[in-house]
């Protein structure tokens, strides 16, 4: 019900720590999506158990913006 993130430092190197992104305040997260913006940015669509739309999305690589209701 909540999402988590690993990055890697380097195309060919090893991997950092697992960080929680969370979830929206108050729901659990029922379906996911993700994938690149235009810039090459990580974004995530998910859908929680109530039918609520959220987004959370790479301001910088290994940033991450809060949640945010779209619907």
């Amino acid at each position: 019900g909540a999402l988590w993130t690993i990055g890697q430092s380097l195309s060919a190197g090893g991997w950092g720590s697992w960080a929680p992104l969370g979830t929206p305040t108050g729901v659990s997260l029922a379906t996911l999506a993700a994938g690149p913006n235009q810039d090459g940015r990580l974004q995530v669509f998910a859908i929680d158990s109530g039918n609520s739309l959220h987004t959370v999305y790479e301001t910088a690589p290994g940033v991450w913006s809060a949640w945010n209701v779209l619907a």
